[in-house]
């Protein structure tokens, strides 16, 4: 037992460096424009319109000295519980190098890295998902690890907005799925689990707003209704909606109907845009609001809505792409003097990384990814082509409900703020860690595999 345990300890130390690898081939932690936004946010204690927690996180786990500190911090969450899965849902038991070498297939065939290396909260969205899927398929004996698992969740879940719809609306929904199938009942579902993280996805709720009103210094927009405006001007329904109602309401936003902004981006982050001339993200939640419910008013804004929202989901599902907003921040001063003032010994390693240089490939980091996951879909549509009978119910369960969770994120993403390759690519190397587990439980049942290991084993000789 105590080999085991040290196993496990050793594990999660290097496989939460290997997961930061891309931070240490960039020179630096990844930023985004985001960012440095965390960044003041967290040491100011102001906010806009984002949940301050990942803010304060970053400032406590950096010790106010360095950004390595959080994706290290980082790594190490996240490896804790791909060992803890690991451990869980493996048929066989390896030891610590086989599992190593997953972390590192994980590292140069998805984009797990890239999102853990991020001083962002993206990756907290897998972070989250993994343990949802553990506590929902597997009974945890041993309270202080429900516990621990419990507090991350609530943490990975209230740091984003977005978490907040995809954690809520798909335990919601698999919930009633598992009740209406008998999941629960034939425990291939946890129940006692399932109240659990379901608790801690409404809970979460009410955990980022209490902590922005409670801590931050200004006042702050909890506008939830800009993102989703900003997604009906990509899908044109926004027009439609001012065209067709502008006569009865006294809409200000009615003045810019003609010329509308082309993108998402640029209504929601322009100065110039029709939402800051109508209020910005704190005037305009009222009108907003009524030109949400306005929108779902009517058969044909129902038609429309769902068309839009089937669309855009199928798209954002394979919408994965690698380097997502990780721009060249060499030349802008605000960003630079955001990280002298807070990490002053950070400056250099910033300022040379291969980000900051343009030295960063995206392309063969995506070309990897996309072999990656079409090698591994291969293996598994043989294995459930020719074997689906064969394979175990729980290997089963584990694949079809990561699909569900990535449909379910992919719907709530695409309808709340968009299609954006940064939203599915932060979870979506999980559909990659699934597989390969589902690989190595079924490996044996394809028949050519099988026939040459029960002829190795004959050759061995007899004792």
């Amino acid at each position: 037992m105590k080999k085991i345990i040290n196993s496990n300890w050793i594990v999660i130390i290097l496989g939460g460096f290997i997961l930061i690898g891309i931070g240490f081939y960039n020179g630096f932690p990844l930023m985004a424009p985001d960012s440095f936004e965390y960044i003041e946010s967290g040491f100011k204690l102001e906010v806009a319109h984002r949940p301050v927690l990942f803010g304060i996180f970053v400032r406590h786990i950096s010790l106010a000295f360095s950004l390595w500190f959080v994706i290290i911090a980082q790594g190490l969450i996240l490896s804790y519980l791909v060992n803890i899965f690991l451990n869980y849902f493996l048929n066989i038991q390896f030891n610590l190098f086989v599992k190593l070498i997953i972390y590192i297939l994980l590292v140069v065939f998805s984009s797990v890295s890239w999102y853990c290396s991020q001083i962002m909260p993206d990756i907290f969205a897998s972070v989250g998902l993994l343990i949802v899927i553990l506590l929902l398929l597997k009974k945890i004996k041993k309270l202080y690890t429900i516990i621990l698992l419990s507090i991350i969740l609530i943490f990975s879940i209230a740091s984003h907005n977005s978490n907040l719809l995809f954690f809520s609306t798909s335990l919601f929904v698999i919930g009633i799925y598992g009740f209406i199938t008998k999941k629960f009942a034939k425990k291939e579902f946890v129940l006692n689990q399932y109240i659990i993280i379901f608790s801690i996805s409404i809970l979460a709720w009410f955990v980022s707003p209490t902590l922005n009103a409670t801590i931050i210094k200004k006042n702050y927009s909890n506008n939830k209704f800009v993102f989703f405006t900003a997604t009906m001007i990509e899908s044109g329904m926004l027009k439609k909606v001012l065209d067709d109602n502008c006569g009865e309401y006294d809409w200000k936003l009615c003045e810019f109907k003609d010329k509308l902004p082309k993108s998402r981006g640029q209504f929601l982050w322009w100065k110039n845009s029709p939402l800051f001339q109508i209020g910005g993200w704190k005037g305009s939640e009222e009108e907003l609001k009524e030109i949400f419910k306005v929108s779902f008013s009517k058969p044909e804004y129902y038609i429309l809505n769902i068309f839009y929202v089937t669309k855009n989901t199928i798209k954002q599902f394979y919408t994965i792409r690698i380097g997502k907003l990780l721009h060249n921040f060499s030349k802008d001063k605000r960003k630079n003097k955001i990280i002298k003032e807070r990490f002053f010994t950070d400056i250099s390693d910033f300022s040379m990384s291969k980000q900051n240089t343009n030295r960063l490939e995206f392309l063969k980091s995506n070309n990897r990814q996309m072999i990656g996951i079409i090698t591994l879909s291969i293996i598994l549509f043989v294995l459930l082509g020719r074997y689906y009978k064969n394979i175990d119910k729980k290997d089963k369960n584990l694949l079809f409900t990561t699909l569900f969770f990535l449909i379910i994120n992919a719907t709530t993403v695409s309808a709340l703020g968009g299609v954006s390759s940064r939203y599915q690519g932060r979870i979506f190397w999980l559909l990659s860690f699934v597989i390969i587990i589902f690989i190595i439980n079924n490996y044996k049942k394809i028949q050519f595999l099988n026939k040459f290991s029960n002829k190795q084993i004959q050759k061995e000789p007899k004792n």
